[in-house]
């Protein structure tokens, strides 16, 4: 770590390594969300779950990952509960989503928009690294691959 070369600005390679790491958080949460949608989703078509339960439960769940996100804000920087926090929210928002009663997700358009942010933030997870130009060596000043890059978030930040 260094510190800044203008006020308000950050190093270069801070910036390159803050963009894979919510790119890749964003592409994990996503692909978590889309998959219990869908799960959500066979179940209550399977089991065919009664039309006010289902509303019920989707408001209610909705309002708990509301919730669940503002006290995301209360553990922003206490390593490890914000990390719990925003798995809690991740797995919260997919049933709430795959809840959505029948007369809401007849024409299936939110499938199709978190479709379409879950490829462009892998896109820009792919992408970052090459277009930004980091290296994958052993200097601290450079991203390492990918695989090690998600070991050092695992482990929150330098104490």
């Amino acid at each position: 770590w260094r510190w800044p070369a203008r006020p308000g600005e950050m190093p270069l390679y801070v910036q390159r390594t803050f963009r894979l790491k919510v790119y890749g958080l964003l592409s994990i949460q996503l692909t978590i969300v889309m998959c219990l949608l869908f799960v959500v989703r066979y179940l209550v078509t399977t089991n065919e779950v009664n039309e006010t339960l289902l509303t019920g439960g989707f408001y209610t769940m909705g309002a708990v990952a509301v919730l669940g996100t503002l006290l995301l804000r209360l553990y922003a920087d206490i390593y490890p509960w914000n990390y719990v926090g925003l798995a809690n929210v991740t797995l919260m928002v997919g049933v709430c989503w795959g809840l959505l009663p029948g007369n809401l997700s007849q024409s299936y358009m939110h499938i199709q928009v978190l479709a379409i942010v879950l490829f462009t933030a892998v896109g820009n997870f792919v992408l970052a690294p090459l277009l930004t130009g980091v290296r994958h060596d052993s200097d601290h000043h450079s991203a390492s691959p990918i695989p090690l890059q998600a070991k050092k978030w695992s482990r929150g930040p330098p104490s």
